[in-house]
């Protein structure tokens, strides 16, 4: 009788084996695949051939890559052998050219930022980028001039209509320079200078920055001399 037992308890123990190593062979030839497809999604391709080709290059060092699902935004704090990164020394032509860049369309803005040691972009120390555009950010810039640049008085239509009900004589305003200098999470950075008389009566240059979003509300309205 043990014997008998004996042979059965084998038996068992030899087809549960065999249903596991069944189990692990489909595992390795059907889940595995898939797992992999759902890791490699568009974003994830665009973010890995940026890094690839932003890592071959000789003058810069990665330090953080963020990917921002809010936006769509690809975000990298990058240095170089100097440890400086100046906005002029990498203009946005330059990486467009260098990287192509500006042929992504599936994802909103690509951003550089000067590396910072203690810096993250997950507790968002990181405020204003080297910008440089992708395709779908190029519309949607064009269409933020289109409905809020005056080309005629050579601002934006919001900081105006702000500066018209703040200073002391709006109709001395004239404006001298007016650009974007940033975009995050839907709203532009806008800096420039312009001429108005003070409460004085005095012609003076004052500077002006700003947050303006793509529905034309402004916000953080900054005016010094």
């Amino acid at each position: 009788m043990k014997k008998v037992l004996k042979i059965v308890l084998i038996i068992v123990a030899s087809f549960f084996g065999l249903l596991i190593i069944i189990s692990i062979g489909i595992a390795i030839f059907t889940d595995s695949p898939n797992t992999k497809t759902k890791k490699v999604g568009s974003n994830s391709i665009n973010m890995d051939s940026i890094v690839s080709l932003v890592e071959k290059a000789k003058d810069f060092e990665i330090k953080e890559v963020y990917y921002n699902k809010k936006d769509s935004s690809f975000n990298i704090a990058i240095t170089n052998k100097d440890n400086v990164i100046k906005e002029k020394d990498y203009s946005i032509e330059y990486f467009n050219n260098e990287f192509h860049l500006d042929a992504i369309s599936n994802i909103e803005g690509v951003y550089l930022f000067e590396y910072v040691k203690g810096k993250s972009f997950k507790t968002k120390d990181y405020k204003e980028p080297l910008v440089f555009q992708s395709a779908r950010q190029a519309k949607i810039i064009e269409k933020f001039d289109k409905n809020f640049y005056d080309k005629y008085s050579k601002t934006y239509t919001p900081l105006d209509d702000y500066l018209q009900k703040s200073l002391n004589d709006p109709s001395s305003l004239e404006y001298i320079t007016m650009d974007k200098t940033g975009y995050t999470d839907g709203v532009f950075s806008i800096e420039g200078s312009f001429r108005a008389k003070n409460g004085f009566g005095a012609l003076v240059i004052n500077n002006v920055t700003c947050h303006i979003d793509t529905e034309g509300n402004i916000s953080n309205v900054q005016v010094t001399q």
